[in-house]
């Protein structure tokens, strides 16, 4: 099934499970394996059988890109495909308008974009050459990236890296507000709630008999003014920015005390940049899946 969440959230039957998703504006669905086309109601209207890339970017007009590890194909609304084009940005790609753009690794370190004709275009961004983690978004001059593995974001302008963020984790209170921990340093996590509310915390672990180099423990559930920091054989119960209780973890004290509340991000959990910014992240935790929209003003004053 596809799940499509906007201003309501609608569940479509898919006949055959599939490798990836792009939604549409009409209510459907481009699907891979082969590229398909349902409609808002689940039904098939169209089989795409000329294209056997694995990735999919959505572009405007309801058209889809796919992709495969060196070539990738334009796909309108209708069905009707153009290339395949030769294409080096696989996973890293990211849709601009109608074209495809991801950040090359040659030499100049510029991002190349790919029209449904076949041409390859490079926009004039004022930026620097030394840049790290995978296109996300860009503009005239501004740019960001992520690594989608670390939870890093990078945000570039014309003076070079701006700002970095990295996300440590993020879920859902009891009462339904999103929590996100963001990484200040090697002892620090800021713990930033929906309703509000923030709250820094610490995370060092240490144990030098046992581990000669410095550990991080991890933020797994937020209730209130209470925050779950859970890591190795070590769990803490804060209560706003005091410890609460602290307790040793075994097997069977984490079936009973930390999983119960734990939430945890995939490893791809940054997986969209909307038109508005919003970076979308993916976890799970004791009540299920969740999307978290999060945006990012790394320029505010």
């Amino acid at each position: 099934m596809a799940v499509l969440i906007g201003k309501t959230t609608r569940i479509i039957k898919l006949l055959k499970p599939p490798g990836n998703l792009s939604a549409r504006s009409d209510g459907g669905v481009w699907t891979n394996y082969p590229l398909s086309h349902y409609d808002s109601t689940g039904a098939l209207k169209r089989v795409v059988e000329e294209v056997s890339g694995v990735e999919l970017v959505g572009a405007q007009q309801d058209a889809v890109w796919v992709i495969d590890l060196d070539r990738a194909w334009f796909v309108n609304a209708e069905g009707d495909v153009r290339g395949p084009y030769p294409w080096g940005g696989f996973y890293a790609s990211v849709g601009s308008k109608k074209a495809l753009c991801h950040l090359n690794r040659d030499a100049t370190r510029r991002v190349e974009c790919l029209e449904p004709d076949g041409k390859k275009r490079y926009p004039a961004l004022s930026l620097p050459r030394e840049l790290t983690g995978g296109l996300l978004s860009f503009s005239k001059d501004r740019l960001l990236t992520g690594d989608i593995t670390g939870g890093y974001l990078n945000y570039y302008n014309t003076g070079g890296l701006a700002a970095k963020l990295t996300i440590e984790n993020a879920g859902i209170t009891p009462t339904g507000d999103a929590f996100i921990s963001i990484i200040v340093d090697d002892k620090w996590v800021d713990v930033c709630v929906s309703n509000g509310t923030s709250r820094r915390l610490s995370i060092k672990y240490d144990d030098p008999l046992r581990f000669p180099f410095p550990l991080k423990l991890s933020v797994a559930a937020v209730d209130g003014d209470r925050t779950l920091v859970y890591g190795f054989d070590r769990a803490v119960w804060y209560k706003n920015e005091r410890i609460e209780k602290s307790f040793a973890v075994d097997d069977r004290v984490y079936r009973k005390d930390i999983f119960p509340h734990h939430w945890r991000t995939s490893t791809n959990f940054v997986t969209a940049d909307s038109s508005d910014g919003t970076i979308i992240l993916s976890t799970s935790g004791p009540t299920g899946m969740a999307l978290i929209g999060m945006r990012w003003h790394p320029e505010s004053k």
